[in-house]
């Protein structure tokens, strides 16, 4: 939510080095704790107040016969609590499941 009354928006979308992305995250992740971020890009900007209840979509492909993988991860939030059952999901840095045997 916007530090105004108006709805407002800001996209992004750039290639990265794996840490230049990861520094990315990391400051995402910063904000989240901090329950509030300011997002820049050129002469756009964007300050929004994090609720103290997340909901995290997180989607997952790897074609490791095409050589490509793609992680989408969707963030949202409303600015009061919203309870909810929670489900958890681990993500394990560096960790590679072996491929399955033909």
């Amino acid at each position: 939510m916007s530090s105004s009354s108006k709805s407002e928006e800001l996209e992004f979308k750039s290639e990265l080095a794996a840490n230049d992305a990861a520094t990315f995250l990391e400051n995402l992740a910063k904000s989240l704790r901090e329950g509030s971020t300011l997002l820049e890009s050129g002469d756009q900007s964007l300050s929004m107040h994090i609720g103290p209840t997340v909901e995290v979509e997180l989607e997952a492909k790897s074609k490791p016969e095409k050589g490509k993988g793609e992680i989408e991860l969707k963030i949202s939030w409303e600015t009061e609590p919203v309870p909810e059952t929670a489900r958890t999901l681990e993500i394990v840095p560096g960790a590679l499941v072996p491929a399955a045997a033909d």
